[in-house]
């Protein structure tokens, strides 16, 4: 059985937090590509948590449903 091919990210599609500054994560923008398996890695304390449940799921979570929890400190989410 042949592989299935491998296709880049598209990376005109994506979902971008921009200048999230939670914690010890300090960067200029972080960018989610739509359509596919994502997966947040790095060293211990680079902000993974920080970036994904301290802003991406809260504000998510606020503007798809409605959650009225806090959302961390970022300029937009686009």
């Amino acid at each position: 059985m042949k592989p299935p091919a491998r296709r880049p990210a598209d990376l005109s599609h994506a979902l971008v937090v921009e200048a999230p500054r939670e914690n010890n994560l300090v960067l200029d923008e972080a960018r989610f590509p739509l359509g596919c398996l994502v997966a947040v890695t790095g060293v211990s304390g680079a902000g993974k948590s920080s970036l994904v449940n301290g802003i991406l799921y809260p504000a998510l979570a606020r503007e798809l449903h409605g959650a009225v929890g806090s959302v961390g400190a970022h300029a937009a989410i686009r």
